[in-house]
């Protein structure tokens, strides 16, 4: 088989007898060409990438586009048939990310997480009690469920919905069990699972965009701007968790006992810049400005570069790292394994209720 170069995807996708099959997707976007399409034969794939780098083969693509947009509107048609696989198709047309850098990584981890969960989530199967008066079925206990990712997108409504929030609010939350023996955590947040609906009800009003004019009226029905939300009030209220100063000293007492030192640098850095914690997991010694005292974000939350200034402190600490091999980057922990080691630090620290986002906080008070 051949090899896949760079530039094209491979698409695994679900016919309408569940069937699997794959085709190959190349996407330019070059001045002069935009090209987004998918081919049936690998080799294709690769005689189109080699045609777009020669003015003639240019021209002749966009010949060719307008048919294979053609056979991409049958492809949304034939595979997207549930809200599965619609999600499945929505991700990697609307959020996925060239997995360039960690945080990108972590981005379409993040959103394919976003619509694994969606999928698969149990609701009360409300079409087996169509008939049954409102107020009846109200009062009723609904024996049968179905995973929300196997009903067609035009069919869900409000009333799904609702029992989606419903489903998701009695989830309950464990630790990682690769990690040992699951720990309870207590239930799926409000916040959590106002998330999961923004990416659901961004899904409706934006999948036209990419299946066609025959998905427009998803958009004007978006069930998830119908549906009852008041189970989710309060969701987004701001946290106001402070460190006291008993509870600071314990905690940097704590983090003095990590094996891996590279934990004090992290909560000196975060304490006095309010970075965010990928931020500063990902730096590289290239965004250090040692002479005038400064961290450069090529790229923030918002999208835009900024300049951080640092505590005397915090130059310190950075003062005392050390370049890694085989990296230029400042820290070799993964966002996962960070949490982790947090979350111990704090049950040594015996503080409870605590998030290292929250020491954003701390930074923005004390400035």
């Amino acid at each position: 088989m051949a090899t896949i170069p760079r530039g094209i995807q491979e698409v695994e996708w679900t016919r309408k007898d569940g069937t699997k099959g794959v085709r190959y997707r190349l996407r330019i976007n070059r001045q002069g060409l935009k090209y987004d399409a998918l081919f049936d034969e690998l080799e294709t794939a690769i005689e189109a990438l080699n045609n777009s780098k020669t003015e003639l083969g240019r021209t002749a693509l966009k010949d060719f586009l307008h048919a294979e947009m053609r056979k991409t509107n049958a492809f949304y048609q034939d595979s997207a048939t549930d809200l599965g696989n619609c999600l499945a198709l929505f991700y990697k047309e609307h959020f996925e990310k060239p997995e360039t850098n960690p945080m990108d990584k972590k981005a379409n981890t993040i959103y394919q997480s976003l619509a694994k969960t969606i999928s698969t989530t149990l609701i009360q199967d409300n079409a087996s009690f169509e008939n049954v008066p409102p107020l009846i079925r109200a009062k009723m206990n609904y024996p049968d469920t179905i995973p929300l990712g196997n009903m067609d997108p035009f069919k869900i409504e409000a009333r799904d919905i609702n029992s989606y929030i419903k489903a998701r609010l009695a989830t309950k939350r464990f630790t990682n069990p690769k990690k040992g023996e699951p720990r309870e955590l207590g239930y799926i947040s409000k916040a959590t699972v106002t998330k999961e609906l923004s990416f659901l009800s961004s899904f409706f009003s934006n999948f036209h965009s990419y299946g066609g004019k025959a998905y427009e009226s998803l958009k004007e029905n978006n069930p998830v701007k119908k549906a009852n939300k008041r189970a989710l009030a309060g969701a987004n209220k701001k946290r106001e968790r402070r460190l006291s100063e008993a509870e600071e000293q314990e905690l940097f007492k704590a983090l003095q006992r990590c094996r891996n030192k590279d934990m004090v640098t992290i909560f000196q850095l975060a304490i006095s810049s309010g970075m965010r914690r990928s931020e500063i997991l990902f730096l590289e010694w290239k965004q250090i400005n040692f002479q005038r005292r400064y961290i450069e974000l090529y790229r923030t939350k918002n999208g835009e570069p900024i300049k951080i200034q640092l505590l005397p402190s915090a130059w310190e600490e950075l003062k005392k790292l050390k370049h890694k091999p085989n990296t230029d980057r400042l820290f070799k922990y993964t966002q996962d394994g960070f949490k982790s080691n947090f979350q111990r630090v704090l049950g040594w620290a015996k503080i409870e209720g605590y998030r290292f986002h929250d020491l954003r906080s701390e930074f923005i008070t004390r400035v």
